[in-house]
């Protein structure tokens, strides 16, 4: 599972910022460099993190071509 892990977490992440769904205004920036996300932003997240974990896809040798 782990391997997989990272390139959904990536891809998600990454198209999150692009589309923005998720904004500045969603983390809190502390003093101490620290960024967490807002409740509001976590939500957003969420619900897009289990959208992408119950979606099928292939990668790797035996994709699809």
């Amino acid at each position: 599972m782990e391997l997989a892990r990272q390139p959904i977490e990536d891809r998600l992440i990454l198209s999150l910022f692009n589309r923005k769904v998720l904004v500045r205004a969603y983390f809190d920036f502390r003093p101490a460099g620290e960024v967490r996300l807002k409740e509001q932003g976590l939500k957003r997240y969420l619900e897009f993190c289990e959208r992408a974990m119950t979606t099928s896809f292939h990668f790797g040798r035996d994709a699809p071509r």
